[in-house]
């Protein structure tokens, strides 16, 4: 099955976002934050990415979003919980790979894979 969905460039991240957040499981405001870093992220060249919470970018984000430093810093700490955002050995904060879209010619596709474990399914039935 394939579903299209279009979006403007204003919702973009929000609504790839909602695609798969039955698996994140991330509240609204959660969404908004991860959607604000993504779309930063998006407008940095390979070599800043690094940069992407640094205090400029967070600043953009915090008036973007309405919110306070305390607020963001906590919604960072929750997407990490949640391995949305992940640190490296030299303490660097980065968007987990997994989460950011490849855009090509103006199109992002997301691809889920159910796996159907029999197994599992048969130890299940004979409990």
């Amino acid at each position: 099955m394939e579903i299209i969905r279009k979006v403007d460039t204003n919702t973009f991240y929000i609504e790839y976002i909602h695609a798969f957040n039955g698996f994140l499981r991330l509240s609204n405001k959660e969404i908004l934050v991860l959607a604000a870093f993504l779309e930063e992220e998006s407008k940095l060249n390979e070599h800043s990415k690094e940069l992407l919470f640094e205090t400029t970018i967070r600043k953009r984000i915090q008036d973007k979003l309405g919110i306070t430093v305390y607020n963001l810093n906590n919604y960072i700490s929750m997407l990490k919980g949640k391995g949305v955002i992940k640190v490296d050995e030299r303490d660097r904060i980065f968007i987990n790979s997994k989460i950011i879209p490849k855009i090509e010619n103006g199109k992002s596709l997301l691809t889920y894979k159910f796996v159907i474990n029999a197994e599992t399914e048969g130890n299940k039935r004979r409990s």
